[in-house]
């Protein structure tokens, strides 16, 4: 159903839309436009935020910290995160047609990141 919707709000001149032109809901989807999100930048922040919040609610369940199933899933969102951060700023840095989901330049403001954080 996800898919569907995305298909029909979905601009075809991602991410560049121009301000006279008429914003409607329903704008026509393209393959090239659809080609420009970063879904592997996508994956890789789920994953490393599906580890953090499900090691942390093992802490709730178990109640311990120094649990096996805890420390592997924290142990496992640190790389993820790394990963993506090292993903995004390639994506950022080179001029590819995918936007990034999280620009360098954020990485790179005090405010930002205050932001952010």
């Amino acid at each position: 159903m996800a898919i569907a919707v995305l298909m029909f709000t979905f601009p075809s001149n991602f991410p560049a839309l121009d301000a006279h032109q008429s914003r409607s809901m329903f704008h026509s989807f393209s393959l090239k436009s659809l080609g420009q999100v970063d879904f592997l930048g996508t994956a890789l922040l789920l994953g490393a935020s599906i580890f953090v919040v499900t090691g942390l609610q093992q802490v709730e369940f178990e109640g311990e910290w120094a649990s096996a199933t805890t420390i592997a899933l924290l142990a496992c969102s640190g790389p993820l995160y790394v990963v993506f951060l090292l993903w995004e700023r390639r994506i950022t840095s080179n001029d590819s047609r995918t936007e990034p989901v999280f620009p360098w330049r954020f990485a790179q403001s005090r405010l930002w990141i205050g932001i952010i954080m």
